[in-house]
């Protein structure tokens, strides 16, 4: 391959990663917003409309827990990879394993994907979100038959 050939090629591919980085930038961190329109998204059985989740975000902005004040038991973690944001449900607080640590929550899910979710935040964000966790009802309600 003749020289300025390889020039050529190397600005061309320049050029299109500079482009790909302004049409979709990674820098986009978590807001309230954006993590309430996300679990509603990837969540749509769960009526946001009359109750919308707390939203405790983490200290660099990249993750957040979401807890349902209508739904007795459950939340979600919300988690910026790259330009898109992933929600993970969480029916039951017992399907995790929270553990604490000097600067934040770990959140290990048994998830060969995403196996283990680290929040880091202030220790009175996170023992507020410890005890809204720990403090639901641990019962389901009977469902209805008809």
């Amino acid at each position: 391959m003749p020289f300025t050939q390889f020039i050529g090629s190397l600005i061309a591919v320049a050029i299109v990663a500079l482009i790909a980085a302004r049409l979709f930038p990674t820098k986009n961190k978590l807001t309230k917003e954006r993590v309430i329109n996300n679990v509603a998204r990837y969540c749509p059985h769960i009526n946001l409309a009359s109750a919308p989740p707390l939203v405790y975000l983490s200290e660099n902005n990249a993750t957040a827990v979401a807890v349902f004040p209508n739904r007795s038991d459950g939340f979600a973690i919300a988690s910026a990879l790259g330009d898109r944001v992933v929600v993970r449900e969480i029916p039951d607080a017992k399907l995790v394993t929270i553990t604490k640590s000097e600067n934040g929550l770990s959140f290990n899910l048994g998830d060969f994907t995403q196996p283990t979710i680290e929040i880091q935040m202030p220790a009175d964000q996170r023992q507020a979100l410890i005890s809204k966790l720990t403090s639901r009802p641990s019962e389901k309600p009977e469902p209805a038959h008809a």
